[in-house]
């Protein structure tokens, strides 16, 4: 039978234990500059800073050299403001439908809601309206069984 060549001797222990007595040492010298009051390790520093170069703007352009850029923004004519382009009946239904959902989830049946659409005819109006009370009523009872 083989005898284990592996064992620890006595040198390898020594080095072992002076290893973690390095590692040791390592760990506190770095721990203790992390500690120091920053007005130290703004001392230190300030030497090394001050030879770095310091930014400084570019100010010979004259203000009227630029191109002046258009606005992106696009504002709707006037016309369009205000017009719903659904037909009524769907923009009723959607819009009573959200409103009465809404207001199931709260509990707060029959809230004052604008009900007065911006279509040009009578007949567009009045069909939002029914639409719009259907879809209130179908919203609601969604929206108190959703809670």
């Amino acid at each position: 039978m083989k005898k284990n060549d592996n064992a620890l001797r006595g040198g390898n222990v020594w080095l072992f234990i002076l290893v973690i007595a390095a590692a040791i040492a390592l760990i506190f010298w770095l721990k203790s500059s992390a500690s120091k009051p920053e007005a130290e390790q703004a001392g230190e520093a300030g030497s090394s800073r001050a030879a770095l170069p310091v930014a400084t703007p570019d100010t010979s352009v004259a203000p009227g050299t630029l191109p002046a850029v258009p606005d992106s923004v696009t504002i709707a004519p006037a016309d369009d403001i205000g017009h719903d382009r659904r037909p009524a009946d769907e923009a009723g239904e959607e819009d009573g439908y959200w409103d009465g959902y809404y207001d199931g989830i709260a509990g707060q049946e029959n809230k004052p809601h604008d009900v007065s659409p911006a279509y040009n005819t009578r007949s567009q109006r009045e069909t939002y309206r029914s639409s719009y009370a259907t879809g209130y009523a179908r919203g609601y009872d969604e929206g108190s069984h959703a809670s």
